[in-house]
């Protein structure tokens, strides 16, 4: 369990991020409600992402390692955040 635990976290942080993103986009940018991320910015996510938390966090503090397998999960939780947007162009909410 702790193999699972060590991923997990960045797994969340990847999904949990791109639906931040998601919904600043739709709020403060008044975006359509049923609009998607776009692929460009989903590979934005993670470049940024991965940037930060594998390369400005480990020298900021000695409390976090850098470690490029992070990026896995980390990339799999922005995917499966993309790959659970619905296409609800044809449905309206009451």
């Amino acid at each position: 369990m702790p193999y699972i635990d060590n991923y997990y976290d960045m797994f969340a942080f990847g999904f949990i991020l791109t639906f931040l993103y998601s919904s600043e986009k739709k709020y403060k940018f008044n975006t359509d409600y049923h609009s998607k991320v776009k692929n460009i910015e989903l590979v934005a996510i993670f470049i940024v992402g991965s940037l930060i938390s594998e390369g400005l966090f480990p020298i900021v503090s000695s409390r976090f390692t850098a470690d490029p397998l992070d990026c896995i999960p980390y990339l799999s939780g922005i995917l499966l955040f993309a790959w659970s947007q619905k296409p609800f162009s044809n449905r309206h909410l009451s």
